[in-house]
């Protein structure tokens, strides 16, 4: 069953004794007065969104939240029919997760037990990752996608103002190393990552 429901947000502003602002946001306009009390600056309306919420027997809550109905309704379809065919899986963790944090569990949890680990640190699976988190740690886990990955192997071919172009060896090598990092989100940690 999805639940649309409409939600407003306001933010109240208060100047705390050494004279700093401080602002929170709220749902209710009445929570925000009462923690605002006497030292209110600003009282202001942030906006509304749309919240879709969809609940099934056997599967988790799953919630997000949307700037107009359509959109938020459209979602809710669509992981109603995923939950209804049995192949929905949540993706609010590989939203959540970016490449970064993956790459530091994959070099304690992973790695050592998989690679040879030299006194120097100087191995081709460090600089492989040091790369991808250089240009893809920001990212998260569902932003990752062929596309960005395409694009990710021709700057590394031709180069940037800020990196040397490099052989197509070495990109295939670090393409490779970041499969082995979503393979190891995928099975290892349960993120639903794209198919790479």
């Amino acid at each position: 069953m999805a639940y649309i429901t409409r939600r407003e947000y306001w933010h109240a502003t208060v100047r705390n004794k050494k004279g700093a602002e401080q602002t929170r946001y709220f749902e209710d306009k009445a929570a925000a007065e009462a923690w605002a009390g006497s030292s209110l600056i600003k009282l202001e309306k942030s906006g509304e969104v749309w919240q879709a919420r969809v609940r099934k027997k056997g599967w988790p809550t799953e919630s997000k939240s949307f700037r107009t109905k359509t959109e938020a309704d459209a979602w809710a379809k669509q992981i109603e029919a995923g939950m209804e065919r049995g192949v929905y899986q949540s993706a609010s963790d590989a939203e959540r997760t970016t490449l970064r944090d993956l790459i530091k569990d994959f070099k304690t949890e992973f790695a050592p037990h998989h690679y040879r680990v030299r006194q120097d640190e100087k191995e081709a699976w460090r600089y492989q990752l040091a790369r991808l988190d250089d240009v893809l740690g920001e990212y998260s886990l569902a932003a990752i996608d062929q596309k960005l990955v395409a694009k990710f192997r021709d700057e590394r071919i031709k180069g940037t103002a800020d990196r040397p172009s490099v052989s197509d060896s070495t990109v295939r090598k670090e393409i490779y190393m970041l499969s082995k990092v979503l393979g190891f989100a995928q099975n290892e940690k349960g993120h639903h990552v794209a198919q790479r």
